[in-house]
């Protein structure tokens, strides 16, 4: 049970992150034209 309670807390952060930089990042981009899902995403996932 406490490995289910870590995966669902797990992902419930990932997704408030989400929530919080995804807009963020739309409305203050480092780089003009960035998109959201580029290359490499799977590697920021990794470092999350």
């Amino acid at each position: 049970m406490d490995f289910l309670n870590l995966i669902f807390g797990t992902a419930v952060s990932l997704l408030f992150l989400c929530l919080v930089f995804i807009p963020l990042e739309k409305a203050f981009p480092a780089r003009q034209g960035q998109k959201t899902f580029r290359k490499g995403w799977l590697t920021d996932l990794c470092y999350f």
